[in-house]
C-alpha cells in the first residue's frame, strides 16, 4: 500500500522538477567514486534482476525516468541520437522507470507502451517500489548516472537543461574511458585592430584623402584617429608613411621612436614598428624586429607578412612563401589554424605573381590600398 507520506514526498519531487533550477550534482548522499548498492529492477517481462547483471564490462548509463516528466523523453531521445556515436565503444543505456511507488503490471504495460512510442533503441526497466530510486538517492528526474560494472559512480547529471547536450557526451566518454582532455584553443590574434571612439570612420576619411592625393587633409584625419584611439596602430603607421612621402625626417624619426616605445609593451605596435621600418627602407632593421614573431606562440599575421615582404624585396620569394605557408597552418593550442590573409596577398596566385608588386602589398598592410 502506498503511504500518504511517500505520495507527499513524490509530489514534492514533481514540483521541484518543474519549478526549481536543479543542482549540479544528481544524488542526495552519493558522489563520483562512491559505490551504490546492487539494487533490483524489473524487466519488461516482469522478471526481477540485479542492476549489476545488466551492466557490461564497460559499465552503463542508467537513466531514471517517468512518463509524466517531459524532460525524460527529451533526455532519452537525445541519448538515442548519441547511440550511433558511442555504441561501437560499448555504450549501454539502461532506462529505469520510476513512475510512482506501487505500480502494477497493468501500470507498467501502460508506461512501456508510452515508452515504445518514443522510438528508442533500448528496452526500459521498472522500479515499482521505488527501492532503487531511494537506495541511489535520486533527487530529480530525469537523472542520468554512469556506473562501472562494479557499480562505482563515474558521474551523474540531473534534468536536461541546455548544458546537458555537452555534459552528457562528456559523462559517457568518461564512463567508457575514451575521454581526452580538450585542447585549449585560443582565438588567434586578429589581423586588424578594432578601433574605438569612432577612430575607424575617421581613419577611412584619411584613407580617402590619400587616394585623392590630399596628403595634408589625410594627415589631419590620421592624427585625429590616433588621438581618438591611442591603441590604433594603423593610424600611427599611416602618419609615418605620409611623413616619409613628404621627406619630413624629423616626423619620421619621432614616429619611429613612438612606435618602438609602444611596441615594447604591445605586440601590435611591434608589428607596426617593423612595418614602418620597412616603409622607410630599413629592411635589415625590419627583419631584426619582426623575425622573433616566427616562433611566437600565437600568430601575428601583419608582422609576419611584413617579414615576408622583406624577403620578397630581397628577391627571396621562397622564404616569403615559407612564412605564408606557416600562416596557413599555424598551431594554435596544438591545432593547425589557417589565418586568412587574402586582404593583403592573393592566396590563389603563383608565388612570383603574389610578390611581384611589393608596393601594393605594403599599402595593403598599411590599410591604405
Amino acid at each position: 500500500m502506498v503511504t500518504s507520506a511517500r505520495w507527499s514526498a513524490f509530489f514534492a519531487l514533481l514540483v521541484a522538477v518543474f519549478v526549481f533550477a536543479l543542482p549540479a550534482w544528481a544524488l542526495k548522499n552519493l558522489g563520483p567514486g562512491d559505490r551504490i548498492s546492487d539494487v533490483s529492477v524489473v524487466t519488461p517481462e516482469g522478471r526481477t534482476v540485479a542492476l549489476s547483471q545488466r551492466l557490461p564490462a564497460t559499465g552503463g548509463l542508467v537513466v531514471f525516468w517517468a512518463s509524466w516528466n517531459p524532460r525524460s523523453q527529451e533526455t532519452l531521445s537525445y541519448l538515442a541520437e548519441l547511440h550511433s556515436r558511442y555504441s561501437p565503444h560499448g555504450l549501454v543505456v539502461l532506462p529505469v522507470n520510476v513512475e510512482h511507488e506501487g505500480t502494477t503490471l497493468e501500470d507498467r504495460q501502460t508506461y512501456a507502451s508510452t515508452y515504445g512510442t518514443w522510438g528508442l533503441p533500448w528496452p526500459t526497466y521498472f522500479d515499482p517500489a521505488l527501492d532503487a530510486f531511494d537506495a541511489v538517492g535520486v533527487i530529480s528526474l530525469p537523472t542520468s548516472l554512469y556506473l562501472t560494472r562494479d557499480l562505482i559512480i563515474v558521474g551523474g547529471y540531473p534534468g536536461f537543461p541546455g548544458e546537458a547536450r555537452d555534459a552528457l557526451p562528456l559523462l559517457i566518454e568518461k564512463g567508457l574511458g575514451i575521454w581526452k582532455p580538450a585542447v585549449e584553443v585560443r582565438k588567434p590574434t586578429e589581423i586588424r585592430h578594432e578601433p574605438s571612439n569612432g577612430a575607424g570612420a575617421v581613419f577611412q576619411m584619411g584613407r580617402l584623402m590619400v587616394g585623392r592625393g590630399q596628403r595634408r587633409k589625410a594627415t589631419a584625419y590620421f592624427t585625429k584617429a590616433a588621438n581618438l584611439d591611442p591603441g590604433y596602430p594603423e593610424a600611427f603607421t599611416a602618419l609615418l608613411y605620409l611623413a616619409h612621402l613628404a621627406g619630413d625626417e624629423q616626423r619620421v624619426a619621432a614616429g619611429l621612436g613612438q612606435l618602438k616605445e609602444k611596441g615594447a609593451g604591445d605586440v601590435r605596435f611591434l608589428e607596426a614598428y617593423g612595418l614602418s621600418l620597412l616603409v622607410t627602407g630599413q629592411q635589415e632593421a625590419a627583419r631584426t624586429v619582426l623575425a622573433p614573431l616566427v616562433d611566437a606562440e600565437e600568430p601575428h599575421p601583419k608582422g609576419l607578412l611584413s617579414l615576408s615582404l622583406v624577403h620578397a624585396l630581397e628577391g627571396d620569394v621562397s622564404s616569403a612563401e615559407k612564412i605564408l605557408q606557416r600562416l596557413q597552418a599555424w598551431p594554435v593550442g596544438g591545432i593547425p589554424m589557417a589565418i586568412d590573409v587574402s586582404a593583403y596577398v592573393d592566396p590563389d596566385a603563383s608565388p612570383e605573381q603574389r610578390w611581384s608588386d611589393p608596393r601594393a602589398v605594403l599599402l595593403r598592410l598599411l590599410e591604405l590600398n
